[in-house]
């Protein structure tokens, strides 16, 4: 453990949240999708696990975010 209960996210807390995601790059994927507050110092990534949590419960209430679509947006037809 590193500092105020700060652990890595790629070796503790991604594989006990998300065992699905086996490779790292999945594990940043996960990341993103969910805009877990990571953070980065040097070549770590650290997270706050009860922050993390807290960020996992509160999409599991209100759901995944809505992903955007590529490219140009729909035109609205009035």
């Amino acid at each position: 453990m590193n500092g105020a209960g700060l652990v890595d996210f790629y070796r503790e807390y991604a594989p006990s949240r998300v065992p699905s995601a086996k490779s790292r790059r999945a594990q940043q994927n996960i990341a993103k999708r969910y805009r877990l507050p990571i953070i980065k110092i040097g070549n770590s990534v650290l997270i706050d696990p009860e922050a993390g949590d807290a960020r996992l419960r509160e999409l599991a209430l209100h759901h995944e975010p809505v992903q955007r679509r590529r490219g140009r947006p729909r035109t609205i037809v009035s």
